[in-house]
């Protein structure tokens, strides 16, 4: 039996360099998603960018839209799988994928875990979705494969996340921040101080928001990180702020007795 299975992988190997219509029938018995050349015949291609493209089967068919990746779609299966080794990658991923898509170590601070350990197939399909970008799953139920939808709803902001995509917040690959969240992601539903006032906080202007609060609960008051004057201190250096007079009999106040945390009208940001 051995003997004999030697013999079928050898074949197979032989002839899956590429798929012609003679081929087809004996790799697709062996291996599932091996694309079809007899498909081309009845396709309207439209091309959406560098990487997939869109294909629409002609109006007598009942086959649905279907996005399939371009490397698939022009049978270029050696651009992504080693041809003396059937079904191994010529790199590891996310490497294999950097050869043609963003590298995301040069975008982002912080990567989403699939994306940091090279899993870019848990999420996106290498062949063919009916999902935009070649995604498995559509909306939530893509990341509730990994993520507890019922943790999420114990925080006060999920709590009503309805139907809403978790990607309207989150960036699915990385963000300047640890939370993912997409920039401005906040001024969906908060106001634009860069608007109301003349002078802003730093971390308001540049839109770290989640420096002073937490996205999802917190136990202290507007879902704070901290309180007092340790939010504060946690940027601004408690030494060099006693060195000015103004601050020398402050004890234990808290900086937002005098200033707003957001901005104001002068450099100060006081109320």
């Amino acid at each position: 039996m051995v003997k004999y299975s030697i013999y079928i992988v050898i074949a197979i190997t032989s002839i899956s360099s590429c798929v012609t219509p003679d081929n087809y029938k004996y790799l697709s018995f062996f291996f599932d998603g091996v694309p079809d050349p007899s498909v081309n015949e009845n396709i309207e291609i439209n091309l959406t960018d560098s990487s997939t493209q869109i294909i629409q089967i002609d109006s007598s068919s009942i086959i649905p839209q279907v996005i399939i990746h371009i490397p698939y779609a022009e049978n270029e299966c050696n651009s992504c799988h080693d041809k003396n080794f059937l079904g191994a990658y010529i790199k590891p991923q996310p490497a294999l994928c950097y050869l043609c898509h963003e590298d995301f170590n040069e975008t982002y601070k912080s990567l989403h875990g699939p994306v940091q350990g090279g899993y870019c197939t848990s999420c996106h399909d290498p062949h063919k979705s009916k999902i935009s970008n070649l995604l498995v799953k559509e909306g939530k139920e893509l990341c509730f494969t990994c993520h507890e939808s019922s943790a999420l709803s114990l925080g006060n902001l999920h709590s009503d996340i309805g139907e809403n995509n978790c990607i309207d917040c989150h960036n699915p690959h990385g963000a300047v921040n640890n939370n993912y969240l997409v920039e401005g992601t906040c001024l969906n539903c908060h106001d634009n101080f860069n608007k109301n006032y003349k002078y802003v906080h730093g971390p308001v202007a540049a839109g770290y928001c989640n420096t002073c609060h937490d996205s999802h609960s917190s136990d202290k008051e507007n879902l704070l990180l901290r309180t007092g004057q340790d939010l504060c201190t946690n940027c601004h250096d408690i030494n060099i702020l006693l060195q000015n007079e103004a601050h020398e009999e402050i004890d234990n106040i808290s900086c937002l007795e005098c200033h707003n945390a957001h901005g104001g009208e002068d450099r100060f940001i006081f109320n």
